[in-house]
């Protein structure tokens, strides 16, 4: 279910973010939040489970599945951090190996195991032992001088990256974690190395995408003059605007091309 903001948590529910919030845990309830984009995703895994690590520590288990890129694994390292359970889906048999990888990359979690292995552990869990800890099923008051509407770290925690936000294009900063290099910008807005160069190839994209329409505007317009110019008579005016037309269709065609070839490379395509 999508949980309402401020409601408590209950046993036996499963939760799910609602579009365009981040689903962050506070003590007994869950708190939604339209806070700045993480790894440009809202709601982002990477929230959720820092706030679960800041306020349950180690009653937490967090378990990082299939999927693209890493939003998830700066979070299941916190809870590791935070004597909680980082569990990550063997990549050999996830349908999107990449994120589990990268976790895997960034850190040691406690286990790397099937799906089938997963479950089981997840219902063995209350009450028992693992990695040297304990699971811990009495409550404990979670302290933290952090706001609930701020999910994001002081961006002084590292320096200056020379870097733009995709999101916002406010300066960028770089924020050490471990293996793990996090960017964060004035904002808030968060991006782990990996979901940065992936948001400024979709930044590259659009301008490209931008830059031909502007162009295939600009032929049109001078298409329009020519027409007027050959209509006044003025040949050699109508046929300067021919001669740039050609210019833009080729510069077009470029443009065109280099699309394709991003499109393909995206896509697997790429020969």
């Amino acid at each position: 279910m999508h949980p309402k903001n401020g409601a408590p948590i209950r046993p036996g529910h499963v939760y799910v973010a609602p579009p365009d919030y981040h689903l962050v845990l506070e003590p007994d309830v869950i708190r939604l939040v339209h806070g700045p984009k993480e790894n440009g995703h809202r709601p982002a895994i990477d929230a959720m489970f820092r706030s679960a690590a800041k306020s349950y520590g180690d009653r937490v288990a967090g378990v990082l599945l299939t999927g693209y890129l890493d939003d998830g694994v700066a979070g299941l390292q916190e809870i590791q951090r935070n004597c909680g359970l980082s569990i990550v889906q063997d990549p050999n048999e996830a349908t999107y190996p990449e994120m589990p990888r990268n976790a895997l990359l960034a850190f040691q979690p406690d286990h790397c195991l099937p799906l089938e292995q997963i479950e089981r552990l997840l219902a063995h869990l209350p009450n028992s032992a693992f990695g040297g800890r304990t699971m811990k099923v009495k409550k404990r008051a979670a302290k933290s001088s952090r706001s609930r509407d701020r999910i994001a770290v002081e961006p002084t925690a590292g320096p200056l990256a020379a870097l733009a936000c995709p999101e916002c294009h406010g300066p960028l900063w770089q924020i050490p974690e471990g293996k793990l290099t996090r960017y964060q910008c004035l904002v808030g807005h968060r991006y782990s190395l990996v979901s940065l160069v992936a948001a400024h190839s979709e930044e590259l994209e659009s301008a490209l995408w931008i830059a031909l329409r502007v162009l295939e505007e600009r032929i049109t317009l001078q298409r329009r003059l020519a027409e007027r110019s050959r209509d006044k008579g003025r040949s050699h005016g109508g046929q300067l605007f021919q001669d740039r037309i050609a210019d833009n269709l080729k510069h077009a065609k470029v443009l065109r091309d280099i699309l394709e070839q991003i499109g393909n490379t995206a896509n697997g395509l790429a020969a």
